[in-house]
């Protein structure tokens, strides 16, 4: 992990995204073990900041899963956003990833770019390009959507901007 080759300290990876994104999975797939919870629901499993540590390469990490950061029909959960705050505070000093999931074939909408506003009102307007990873979840989709074509993830990831 370029960003922390040279840390001592903890790293800290905060999963964020919308309700069901996969943001939970990921978190079970960095700590190789299932520690989130996970399950197919239309309604939120997360409800409250979950913080699980582990270790990738020499170096520790802690993983924190939360509730989406956006609230059916209401818009941007500012409580989630708080709560992400409380921690990155909490933790002053550490390096902080923000680990943007994305559910592959969902469309980007207008309350994505909510959710990224609000991330940047927050933290401050560099703070993807500075701390932020897009992680793509349902890469299975991506390989059946795409079968019958020559196409690698990569251009296609190209193709959407």
């Amino acid at each position: 992990m370029a960003i922390a080759e040279n840390y001592p300290g903890n790293i800290f990876l905060h999963l964020l995204g919308k309700t069901g994104c996969g943001k939970s999975s990921t978190g079970n797939t960095l700590l190789g073990r299932k520690i989130f919870n996970t399950q197919s629901s239309t309604l939120a499993v997360t409800r409250e900041i979950q913080r699980e540590c582990g270790r990738i390469g020499n170096h520790y990490i802690e993983v924190v899963d939360g509730p989406g950061l956006l609230e059916a029909n209401t818009g941007v959960n500012l409580r989630a956003l708080e709560d992400l705050n409380q921690v990155i505070q909490e933790n002053e000093g550490s390096v902080h990833v923000f680990m943007i999931v994305c559910r592959y074939g969902d469309p980007f909408s207008p309350d994505d770019k909510a959710i990224l506003d609000a991330l940047r009102s927050q933290f401050g307007s560099q703070v993807f390009q500075n701390h932020g990873i897009i992680v793509v979840t349902c890469g299975a989709n991506f390989a059946f959507d795409t079968e019958d074509e020559d196409i690698s993830f990569t251009t296609w990831c190209q193709a959407q901007i």
